[in-house]
């Protein structure tokens, strides 16, 4: 794919981009420096909006770049995995075919987010397993779900008590010790009359170890293989059970603001609605 500069307009203009309320002078898409500068502070800044409007003031291979970045960024955390994968191989090529600098740095971000290279995997401590949570005490894990747990948006997901699954690493599968415990007593809640008719959510999580895209896929997956077992083992309705899984979203840390992987790696219950 082939992208051209803008044609110089032969005079002096203003152009403003709105970040930091800075305003650049001249023809600023044929400013190399000052363009890498923006792509910069563009690529650090929380939305996609004004990349997307330097793209489209400068075409040009290095603008584009940027805006696939970011706004595969922003696919794959509103869990549009598909077109954020598109976006980072696109980009990826675009950066191996001509070398930037600039991109140096997100060339293995790209390679790690698409699952091309392995990411540096951070040593977890060891954790000694809490004892499995028993159906009854289960009761104030499982939340109604309704406006006021959904009210206040994504984030009202963070303040939901997560079960810990202890899975092996990549696995999605019950599998037994902790893990296999857990999930009975999981299904021994369920299987109570009251939530016999009920719609149950069952939502994913991992700690943020690996990529995000790999781990919103590893949560699903993990969310699924939960609803395998219920269904499997406990005769539970499947059309019952809605699995979603949230990635990495909501990390569990302690009072020293170190994660806790093992609590992070868990499960949600919602029912009703």
């Amino acid at each position: 794919m082939i992208f051209t500069h803008f044609k110089s307009i032969g005079k002096i203009v203003t152009i403003t981009l709105f970040f930091g309320s800075i305003s650049y002078s001249a023809n600023l898409c044929k400013q190399i420096e000052v363009i890498d500068k923006q792509i910069e502070t563009l690529l650090n800044s929380p939305k996609v909006e004004e990349l997307k409007k330097l793209y489209n003031r400068c075409k040009n291979r290095k603008t584009r770049i940027a805006y696939l970045i970011k706004r595969g960024d922003e696919n794959r955390d509103n869990s549009l995995l598909k077109s954020a994968k598109l976006d980072y191989k696109e980009a990826l090529a675009l950066i191996e075919e001509n070398n930037f600098r600039i991109f140096e740095k997100y060339r293995e971000y790209l390679k790690v987010e698409l699952g091309i290279k392995q990411p540096t995997i951070k040593k977890e401590e060891k954790v000694t397993p809490r004892g499995v949570i028993d159906s009854n005490a289960l009761e104030s894990y499982i939340t109604k779900r309704g406006k006021q747990t959904r009210g206040a948006g994504l984030e009202s997901f963070s303040r939901l008590k997560g079960i810990p699954i202890n899975f092996n690493t990549g696995s999605s599968t019950i599998q037994k010790g902790v893990n296999l415990a857990q999930a009975k007593e999981i299904g021994k809640l369920l299987s109570k009359p009251k939530y016999a008719n009920e719609i149950v959510y069952i939502t994913g999580y991992t700690d943020t170890r690996g990529s995000a895209i790999y781990n919103k896929e590893l949560s699903q997956a993990r969310a699924n293989g939960l609803k395998r077992y219920l269904v499997e083992q406990f005769h539970l309705k499947d059309k019952n059970l809605i699995t979603e899984g949230l990635g990495e979203s909501f990390p569990v840390y302690n009072k020293k603001g170190i994660e806790n992987y093992y609590q992070s790696r868990r499960v949600t219950l919602e029912y009703g609605e």
